[in-house]
């Protein structure tokens, strides 16, 4: 039972104000006015009062919000697997640098290791 784009389109127009936000305590919700509460289908479930609208959620919301979560989760795993991958082939290519030098160049060692050391 995948979110639907439908079932929030659909209530566009049948419902002025209609709007899907998010924030951190609530997660994606649905936002209905005051005038229009009325309007709300049955499967809405109803999560916060405000002064001039409610706030609904819906099951196919919340399962959306759950993948969306889970991705931005698996996108920031992966962004550092990748940035350490970098990072440990860099400090690779700088060690045989370093072998190379001393070896291809004895004078040069001692210059070397005072600027790596710097």
């Amino acid at each position: 039972m995948g979110f639907k784009a439908y079932d929030i389109s659909s209530f566009e127009n049948y419902i002025k104000n209609l709007k899907v936000s998010y924030n951190q305590v609530f997660g994606y919700y649905i936002e209905i006015s005051k005038s229009n509460i009325d309007k709300a289908p049955d499967h809405y479930i109803r999560k916060q009062t405000l002064t001039n609208c409610e706030r609904y959620i819906t099951q196919e919301l919340k399962e959306l919000e759950s993948k969306v979560l889970g991705a931005q989760e698996r996108i920031v795993r992966l962004e550092y697997e990748i940035f350490d991958s970098v990072r440990k082939k860099a400090a690779e290519h700088r060690a045989r640098r370093f072998c190379c030098v001393v070896i291809h160049n004895p004078d040069k060692f001692h210059e070397y290791t005072v600027s790596f050391l710097a």
